[in-house]
């Protein structure tokens, strides 16, 4: 009988994990390595009782401190997790030399590393492919510059190191959907050889489906999943415990929004009445508001950046008889009346943002700036990450807010003339209705002008 190149203890290991439950593929993942290449048929041969039958399997705690200790040779020595840490600290930690010296991806192509040797930007069907195959399964990364043969980096092209990864995102968003959550691009160096590598997550909404062809990589309708050594299109099995899996974090996440509900720890709306009734107080929308009322499923409510929530458009009137201003669909009226008649509104960081979007080129950004309680530079921030749909009037809130513009001009012509007459006090009279609406109009711009009203 030839000699095995399995120890009985990782026998007894990898009979643990097939009573478990564990895929063939994973469990050949735990004990394949550069230095000692067994072939995945070696599990089943462990399994059907043909190789090292004799041995027994390990217990549950000898299999739970193998896997464990497992994941930490994996992300290196200093005990760093995928997730949490930089993705780029990981990507280095996953390689080591061999016997020889050569820098390896240790673990070599699984369900969650992908190796390719080469990177062409004008071709970048293959790497969707493992993008979406990864977002299909746990998440990983795609290293260039590593070699199929044993895994061995051997540098990686200065292309991949100057391509913008905002162009793989681009192409992404047009042939998968939902697109590929790529965290980060980057490059490690071992030694002198750099390595590239992409990291992507599991995306939460799967499955990522391929809704556009490209090349002879993806096809329009294919899920593509990633297995150990290959990402290909997904099997009927994966794919059932896919969808089971969302289906399981649905009715989670209802029956938790039904128990809170049930708690009172959140307010319920009553479309019929118009009633909003919480554990701590409640409010009443008007019949005439509540048909217009609609929900936003992304957005900013409070002052949170990019935190999605629902948001209520329209005004809220308390049951109690206060009324406060509740107002996101805003108006170039509503700006400005605010404004003049110095009311408080409860979300003035809307207001302040709607520079963004307003075709008006003065609004009063100050007022609400302050009403807001941020700071300039927390605003700048706020209008810079607004997507705006009237860009030179968002550029100019900006500008006025960073003092590199102001509305305060030197009187000249007509203006400078009723200043003159102001100081003198040889100002004439308007003789008709249509010469006072023009000394009016005229008398205003001049006091705005003299008081440096800019902060308005």
């Amino acid at each position: 009988m030839a000699r095995r190149n399995i120890t009985d203890q990782e026998i007894g290991l990898i009979k643990a994990m097939i009573a478990r439950g564990m895929k063939n593929d994973k469990i050949h993942f735990h004990f394949n390595k550069p230095a000692r290449l067994i072939s995945s048929g070696r599990i089943t041969q462990i399994k059907k009782g043909e190789y090292g039958g004799e041995v027994t399997a390990a217990t549950n705690d000898e299999l739970d401190s193998f896997l464990a200790s497992f994941a930490d040779v994996i992300v290196g020595a200093a005990g760093l997790r995928t997730g949490k840490s930089e993705p780029s600290a990981v990507a280095k930690a996953l390689f080591d030399r061999d016997l020889e010296g050569t820098w390896r991806l240790m673990a070599g192509e699984t369900d969650q590393y992908e190796c390719k040797r080469d990177f062409d930007a004008k071709n970048l069907g293959s790497v969707l492919r493992a993008l979406a195959a990864l977002s299909n399964h746990r998440g990983g990364f795609v290293f260039f510059g590593v070699s199929n043969d044993g895994y061995r980096a051997a540098g990686v092209c200065s292309e991949f190191e100057a391509f913008d990864i905002v162009k793989l995102v681009n192409v992404a968003q047009s042939h998968l959907s939902p697109t590929p959550r790529v965290t980060t691009k980057g490059v490690i160096d071992l030694d002198g050889t750099k390595v590239g590598f992409i990291h992507v997550e599991s995306h939460p909404d799967k499955p990522v489906i391929v809704c556009r062809d490209h090349s002879d990589k993806l096809h329009e309708g294919e899920i593509l999943f990633r297995y150990a050594g290959k990402s290909a299109r997904i099997k009927i099995g994966d794919l059932r415990d896919m969808l089971a899996e969302r289906d399981r974090k649905t009715i989670a996440e209802f029956s938790n929004r039904i128990s809170r509900v049930a708690m009172g720890a959140v307010a319920t709306l009553d479309l019929d009445t118009g009633v909003v009734d919480g554990r701590v107080g409640s409010f009443m929308i008007g019949e005439e508001l509540l048909p217009k009322i609609q929900f936003i499923r992304e957005g900013q409510f409070k002052e949170k950046s990019g935190a999605p929530a629902l948001r209520l458009i329209g005004d809220v009137r308390s049951i109690s008889g206060e009324t406060r201003i509740v107002r996101t669909n805003i108006t170039n009226e509503a700006a400005l009346c605010n404004f003049l008649m110095n009311e408080t509104v409860e979300e003035p960081l809307q207001y302040l943002l709607y520079s963004a979007h307003s075709t008006r080129e003065w609004v009063p950004i100050w007022y609400y700036l302050r009403a807001a309680r941020i700071s300039v530079a927390d605003a700048v921030v706020s209008l810079e990450n607004e997507p705006a749909s009237q860009c030179v009037h968002r550029d100019g809130a900006i500008s006025r807010l960073t003092e590199k513009r102001s509305a305060y001009k030197i009187n000249a012509g007509k203006p400078k003339r009723l200043v003159e007459e102001f100081r003198g006090g040889t100002i004439r009279e308007p003789e008709d209705d249509s010469e006072a609406q023009n000394f009016a109009l005229e008398s205003f711009s001049v006091i705005l002008k003299r008081r440096h009203i800019q902060r308005w």
